[in-house]
């Protein structure tokens, strides 16, 4: 039980500095309107290194946070991280997660979807058929972007990740 504690007062603290980071980005950076997709590498991370429900509730808890303070529409962005959590996490079996090229390349493949989403609901529907320019100077510079920025966070998360797990492991071995 307290384990669960750690690790959710963990998670709302990443979720907490990263958050605040992404919406200061553009005063620290006024030369650029991109920006790294901070949240989503979190959501990501933690998806793959704990599994499918920690990347639901991450990224139901991102994508709330981002909805209530800059969405138009309530639930949009806790539905995307969401499933992006979701689908990410689903591969926390399938590989190692200590491989860093190629979980940085699952968050650079989740950030293109999740601006291919924002397209659609957010310019698509509203009658803005300018896919090309928006994939151009949007969806890709702001996925590299990200997945730079994920070279830097996503070891920093495996180690806090390991640390935990190994904290645990000897947790459980003083009791059996």
């Amino acid at each position: 039980m307290i384990r669960r504690i750690r690790r959710l007062l963990l998670y709302l603290f990443s979720l907490f500095v990263l958050f605040l980071l992404q919406i200061s980005l553009p005063v620290f950076m006024p030369f650029t309107a991109l920006k790294p997709n901070l949240l989503l590498i979190l959501v990501s991370s933690f998806g793959l290194l704990r599994g499918e429900r920690t990347g639901l509730l991450l990224g139901f808890l991102s994508g709330l946070l981002i909805d209530l303070l800059f969405g138009d529409v309530v639930g949009l962005y806790a539905l995307i991280y969401m499933f992006l959590g979701f689908i990410v996490g689903t591969f926390y079996k399938s590989f190692a997660t200590n491989r860093i090229l190629l979980s940085v390349s699952l968050i650079g493949a989740a950030d293109v979807f999740y601006g291919f989403v924002c397209y659609v609901f957010l310019f698509l529907l509203r009658g803005r058929f300018h896919f090309g320019y928006y994939l151009w100077h949007v969806i890709l510079p702001e996925a590299v972007f990200t997945m730079t920025i994920a070279v830097l966070l996503y070891p920093l998360f495996l180690k806090i990740n390991d640390l935990l797990e190994e904290r645990e492991l000897m947790r459980t071995r003083r009791f059996v």
